[in-house]
């Protein structure tokens, strides 16, 4: 187990931070004295999923999106492989949306950074597949910030539009999903069928609802209630949780949780694009 004040490669460590089943530190690079983060990701060892981060890091640090928290590099050392972020301080959205959600003047232009954001990952051909409010975090400057694009921890590569469905990569569930994220998957990888970038439109549409109202649209005592609700519960309209949530977000949420992902938007491009209208 390691400690603050090891030393991982070139960095050495200073504080281990948050509750994310990842191990993820506060370090200093040694080489410049720079402050950095590192998670070490044990599924990074599959050199298939290795290189389909790698690619897609490259991606998003091409975009350059103010949102997006890219990975600036991909290390190995003493057999185990971890990657670099810039340092972004802040407070997940876990902890920072207040109980009861968000007011009207906070939440749309949130969202639609956020819908705009994972716009921009998929244009660059990245998709998330892990999005929830703890991948989420607003800064001390005001701007929310997406983490972890690119790496879940899929068995292949990164989904392709020309790819076969057959070959579309799937998410393992009992493997590497957190508690708190069950309940931002998709139908679809409940089912554990192939994903795509309408996976990404649902668990968006999923985070907007908490963030209007501080619940979630689906509800269970165990991840196999919660499971079941989801794949045969409506949610309850946003505005009987919160009575000012705006209306024209009510139609929004509903095409993101539709349960058939032909049913949701066909692109987050066309989501953003509501919700700017909106905002």
């Amino acid at each position: 187990m390691r400690h603050s004040g090891d030393q991982l490669a070139d960095y050495r460590l200073v504080e281990r931070v948050g509750a994310d089943r990842r191990e993820v530190w506060e370090a200093v690079d040694t080489r410049d004295d720079r402050p950095v983060m590192l998670k070490v990701l044990p599924h990074l060892q599959d050199p298939a999923v290795r290189e389909r981060a790698e690619r897609d890091a490259a991606a998003l640090r091409a975009a350059a999106h103010p949102a997006i928290v890219a990975v600036e590099a991909i290390e190995e050392a003493a057999g185990e492989i971890f990657v670099r972020t810039a340092v972004t301080t802040g407070t997940s959205l876990v902890d920072w949306v207040p109980r009861g959600g968000l007011d009207t003047a906070r939440l749309l232009p949130n969202a639609t950074l956020l819908a705009d954001a994972v716009r921009v990952a998929h244009e660059a051909g990245v998709t998330h597949r892990e999005l929830a409010p703890e991948r989420v975090f607003v800064g001390d400057d005001g701007v929310l910030r997406v983490h972890d694009f690119g790496l879940s921890a899929t068995d292949e590569g990164a989904e392709d539009p020309s790819m076969d469905p057959d070959d579309t990569p799937t998410l393992t569930l009992t493997r590497e999903s957190g508690r708190r994220d069950l309940g931002y998957l998709s139908p679809e990888q409940i089912k554990n069928l192939p994903l795509d970038r309408a996976t990404d439109v649902y668990s968006v549409g999923a985070t907007l609802y908490w963030m209007a109202t501080g619940v979630h649209p689906f509800h269970g005592e165990t991840p196999a209630d919660l499971f079941v609700a989801v794949l045969r519960d409506e949610p309850r309209p946003a505005n009987l949780v919160r009575h000012d949530v705006p209306e024209g977000l009510l139609p929004i949420l509903d095409r993101c949780l539709q349960k058939e992902r032909n049913r949701r938007y066909a692109s987050a491009a066309e989501l953003h694009g509501e919700l700017a209208g909106l905002a």
